[in-house]
């Protein structure tokens, strides 16, 4: 369930992306906690951070987190903190870019190579939202390479996406 809300985001259905992830914790929340529920309240937390729903990613964030810790599982810890940055970091808090820089260099140190491509596309989705075409540059070439040599065909392609809006907009 907890895979199947992220693909059905992808194609727009989002609702039930939701729902797919919801019914995930739901399910999870009956067994002891363990690496598996904290993934799925993270990835309602990511799925509330690309809706814009800032109230919802703080609560499932916050889930999220407070288990990885107690699980010591840096695959959730990176994989929460990634969305986080991008939530603080797309509302212009102070911070929120260096916590999605941070949440990057943790998940390289810790080889987490899908989590590396997604906060290298998020850094360049926000920068190029808030128009920091510099930025967009700084992380853009990185992120590509990332998601090529890994075979992340999906975020490779809105990394292009990105590219050439960047390219339109200047």
């Amino acid at each position: 369930l907890r895979g199947l809300s992220a693909l059905l985001w992808c194609p727009g259905r989002v609702a039930e992306a939701v729902q797919s992830g919801q019914e995930a914790v739901a399910l999870l929340e009956r067994l002891p906690p363990g690496h598996e529920l904290a993934m799925a309240y993270s990835t309602v937390l990511r799925l509330s951070a690309l809706a814009e729903d800032d109230e919802a990613a703080v609560v499932w964030g916050t889930r999220a987190i407070e288990l990885a810790q107690r699980l010591d599982d840096t695959e959730v810890l990176s994989h929460a903190q990634i969305s986080i940055g991008a939530v603080e970091f797309l509302a212009g808090r102070p911070g929120g870019r260096q916590k999605l820089e941070r949440s990057l260099e943790l998940a390289q140190q810790a080889g987490l190579h899908e989590h590396v491509g997604h906060a290298y596309q998020l850094l360049v989705r926000v920068a190029l939202h808030h128009r920091s075409y510099a930025l967009v540059n700084r992380y853009l070439e990185a992120g590509l390479e990332q998601c090529t040599e890994h075979g992340f065909d999906i975020m490779r392609l809105y990394l292009l996406a990105y590219r050439a809006r960047t390219e339109l907009d200047q």
